[in-house]
């Protein structure tokens, strides 16, 4: 007689659960454009479409705790978030300082006298 394969019982696989701040957290993250969605995901050990449900779900929460308090345009983030934008406006800083230090310098030069023509 044939006999029906036995399925093997499934075992229960325990699905991690993330803090709603962690979620907030990471669309936040993925919010700044310093990362992709993939790269990002990986970092933080997700998968692209978990990232992309909380961003739907939850990216609304993060668009209106950036403008609370009134003034538009602060955005209080992680200290990581923070130390990128200040090392990325640090770099701004000193590209424009070279660009004005040239200027000055170029500046002098075209402001000299030229020197008597000796004929």
């Amino acid at each position: 007689m044939n006999q029906l394969p036995v399925p093997e019982p499934k075992l229960k696989t325990h699905r991690k659960r993330y803090s709603e701040e962690f979620k907030i957290n990471a669309i936040k993250l993925l919010d700044e454009g310093n990362r992709t969605q993939q790269v990002l995901a990986t970092e933080l050990g997700i998968s692209v479409v978990t990232l992309g449900q909380w961003k739907r779900r939850h990216g609304d929460a993060v668009v209106q705790a950036r403008f609370a308090g009134g003034k538009k345009g602060r955005n209080v983030g992680s200290p990581v978030a923070t130390a990128f934008e200040c090392a990325r406006l640090q770099r701004d800083l000193d590209y424009m300082t070279r660009q004005r230090d040239i200027l000055k310098k170029a500046l002098g030069i075209f402001s000299q006298q030229p020197p008597p023509s000796s004929r």
